[in-house]
């Protein structure tokens, strides 16, 4: 205990509105230096898919199945991040528990432990698609109610460059997301390998005490 700090501790306990966690779960579609060329290339390539649907004749039909099929998607990755979550929290023997403890975050500027930074990556993620398919379930709801031939407005060339900008602010938001498990899957194996030491270290010391 002496070599784990009192602040990391803390962190730990601190008590965050959910409210206020969800908007930091956000901050993952700012771009930064290391990562604005991945979200250029997404960007770009949810443009193409996004003005095809737009200008099609059938708008509201195509982006009411793709709604749809993004839900059930949504819904199966929630799934899986859920028991990937659960599972990690089960991991977590003595040893692996003090590791992450003591192990200091990467890339972090204020003073953060490795669980405390899995716990969050975790979280935020799970929020993110509980936003997601909340969103999706509301336009699956809504879109079959509009009429095929519907306008917002009678200037038609601004009516589907208006409709282009907000499919593309939902294709590229479900474009993120599923980029995210990749960050989902680097941080189980992580936690595997993490894991693995924590297992050899304890073996270790048990045939060290029966020699």
């Amino acid at each position: 205990m002496e070599n784990i700090k009192k602040s990391v501790l803390e962190k730990l306990l601190k008590d965050e509105a959910s409210e206020k966690k969800l908007l930091k779960s956000f901050s993952v579609f700012l771009p930064t230096k290391g990562n604005i060329c991945g979200k250029m290339i997404i960007f770009c390539m949810c443009m193409v898919p996004s003005y095809f649907t737009s200008h099609s004749y059938c708008t509201v039909i195509l982006f009411g199945s793709v709604c749809d099929r993004m839900l059930d998607i949504f819904l199966t990755l929630f799934g899986i991040i859920f028991t990937g979550f659960v599972f990690f929290q089960a991991l977590l023997n003595d040893e692996l528990l003090i590791m992450l403890i003591k192990t200091k975050a990467k890339n972090e500027k204020k003073e953060k432990s490795k669980l405390e930074e899995v716990n969050n990556n975790f979280v935020s993620l799970m929020m993110l698609y509980v936003v997601a398919i909340i969103t999706s379930l509301i336009l699956t709801v809504i879109i079959p109610c509009i009429p095929i031939d519907f306008t917002l407005f009678s200037n038609i060339a601004f009516c589907n460059f208006f409709a282009w900008i907000l499919i593309q602010i939902f294709y590229f938001f479900s474009a993120e997301l599923l980029w995210r498990v990749l960050s989902f899957v680097h941080n189980i194996y992580q936690l595997f390998n993490a894991y693995a030491v924590s297992r050899i270290i304890n073996l270790v010391s048990i045939k060290e005490d029966d020699e």
